[in-house]
């Protein structure tokens, strides 16, 4: 066994060692293996890397663990849960709305937090954005056909021309004609920044209170 040991390669550090040898096995060699025992220790030695460790190998992760719910909720109507990636755009995300709700794409006008979100954009792109968010579905009626024969209903007076005659018509018996506009231009700015910054839930809640009161009042 000794003469065994003795004759051993010159370049005995250049045989790879089993993986499965750990210093433990090594030092609790018996004793007339003592030779084996420092070749194996000065092998060690020699390496400039440690022994390669078996690596423990994880599940890589599955692409549907970032998927995310999504609820898309009309104006006093219907909701539905939309499952999409982080990395899909707005313009996906409407045309899965679609499929669910029966609302064509350029109808619809995503709202979060009260701010609209661009059809380019990923949802990766709004912080807001995330598992369980709640969107705001705006729905734009469809415009008329620019070619159309057929002859066009009188245009009606929006609400801010009429609120601006209603105040300019009060203050005209107090202030000069210069004077009313100049105040009436500074409310109606006034009021549309105000607008402007409710949120989707403040119009909601707003738009349910003016309908109870039509029902009141009829």
């Amino acid at each position: 066994m000794l003469v065994k040991c003795v004759a051993v390669e010159k370049n005995w550090h250049e045989t790879p060692l089993p993986l499965s040898i750990s210093a433990q096995a090594i030092t609790s060699l018996p004793t007339s293996t003592a030779v084996w025992r420092n070749l194996i220790l000065a092998r060690i030695a020699h390496r400039s890397s440690p022994l390669p460790l078996v690596q423990r190998r994880f599940p890589r992760s599955s692409p549907t663990a970032l998927i995310m719910k999504v609820i898309v909720k009309k104006l006093q109507g219907k909701e539905c849960v939309v499952d999409i990636l982080p990395s899909e755009t707005v313009l996906e995300l409407k045309h899965k709305v679609s499929d669910l709700l029966g609302i064509d794409v350029p109808q619809q006008r995503l709202l979060l937090t009260g701010k609209t979100l661009a059809d380019e954009n990923p949802l990766s792109f709004y912080p807001g954005i995330k598992d369980g968010s709640k969107l705001n579905l705006l729905v734009i009626g469809k415009k008329a056909d620019e070619g159309s024969s057929e002859a066009k209903p009188p245009q009606q007076r929006s609400g801010t021309h009429i609120l601006r005659d209603e105040i300019s018509r009060v203050l005209r018996h107090y202030y000069t004609v210069s004077e009313t506009e100049s105040i009436v231009n500074e409310l109606i700015k006034d009021l549309k920044n105000k607008v402007n910054n409710l949120s989707y839930d403040d119009l909601e809640r707003l738009a349910t209170a003016l309908l109870q009161d039509q029902e009141n009042i009829a």
